[in-house]
């Protein structure tokens, strides 16, 4: 799952990752949900899912 959306959803590894940077990665404003090590993918996406108004950011630690 992240090999398949990464690519479109990712944000600049050097940031900075403040609020206007999140809004132009998402087009739009929205509470801030923040999952670190998120492994595959699958609960980050129900997460958001569940969230819709949220912009939720997945963080990995580890390279794929």
């Amino acid at each position: 799952m992240l090999a398949d959306l990464g690519p479109t959803w990712s944000l600049p590894a050097e940031g900075p990752w403040d609020a206007s940077t999140l809004e132009r990665a998402f087009g739009r404003r929205g509470p801030v949900l923040v999952d670190v090590g998120v492994g595959s993918g699958t609960a980050t996406r129900a997460w958001a899912q569940g969230h819709p108004e949220a912009l939720v950011v997945a963080l990995e630690l580890h390279r794929p």
